[in-house]
């Protein structure tokens, strides 16, 4: 059984109310702080993960890296897709260019990804066929409410802002983690499979701190605010079950192996 999620009230934007209104700007900074210590507090609780823990300190097995990378692999997938929904919204024209550009950033992860899959034996058709965890179907769930139902703001700061700086952040432990992998087996991965690693800082600043500015300057009224923060702080929470569940390889069709919540 899929776990559902909770119901989220979205917010709807209204021409010339959630981008005309006027507060101060210790008002809106507030609120944007507020973003920024959730997910600052997100990048705490995920090195604590421990599949990050392994990650870093190189005690990360092959059948670990397996399994992150089929379980993340439905989320990166649909991330152009989901992206592209929110694009299509009629909103601030900044949004619909930023988001547009951050779409083809986001097609180009998903070839990146299964370079990276391939290069541990993790084959398409794995990756395309093998169940996922409930939890994986729970935080994919949610991104489609998020992108179908929720306002341009909520899906951009959710997206590019949250998920973006997720990516920042994961990108340098899979890095020092490979590097660990490297010595201590002998592969080496090649630069066409360390493609979606080397390419999450240089490919995400420039949009998250360009999210941010839009933000900043859409003079949000304080109801929209709380409906921004919401929907990242439970997108957030989503990935973090996701996260955590990462790092056991279980058999789905092996009757001996525990299922780990791999969803029906």
């Amino acid at each position: 059984m899929i776990a559902m999620p909770p119901s989220i009230v979205f917010g709807r934007e209204r021409r010339g109310r959630d981008i005309c209104q006027t507060h101060s700007e210790e008002c809106m900074d507030d609120w944007l702080e507020g973003l920024a210590v959730e997910v600052t507090q997100f990048e705490y609780e995920m090195n604590r993960c421990s599949i990050v823990v392994d990650l870093s300190n190189g005690t990360f097995s092959r059948s670990q890296v397996q399994d992150c990378l089929l379980q993340l692999y439905p989320f990166v997938k649909m991330l152009p897709e989901w992206v592209g929904l929110i694009a299509d919204k009629r909103s601030d024209c900044r949004i619909q260019i930023l988001l547009t550009r951050y779409c083809g950033i986001m097609k180009w992860y998903v070839p990146q990804w299964i370079d990276m899959a391939e290069e541990f034996d993790v084959h398409c058709q794995e990756l395309f066929e093998s169940p996922v965890r409930s939890s994986v179907e729970t935080l994919n769930q949610y991104m489609w409410c998020v992108s179908r139902e929720g306002s341009a703001v909520e899906g951009m700061m959710t997206l590019v802002y949250a998920m973006g700086n997720v990516m920042r952040f994961l990108a340098p432990s899979l890095l020092t983690g490979f590097k660990h992998y490297e010595r201590r087996t002998g592969m080496l991965l090649s630069k066409k499979a360390s493609g979606w690693i080397r390419h999450q800082a240089l490919s995400n600043d420039a949009c998250i701190r360009e999210s941010h500015e839009i933000a900043q300057s859409s003079q949000l009224p304080k109801e929209a605010q709380d409906s921004v923060a919401r929907v990242v702080s439970q997108s957030l929470a989503y990935l973090l079950i996701v996260l955590r569940e990462c790092g056991v390889r279980y058999d789905p069709w092996n009757p001996n192996c525990p299922m780990g919540g791999i969803a029906a």
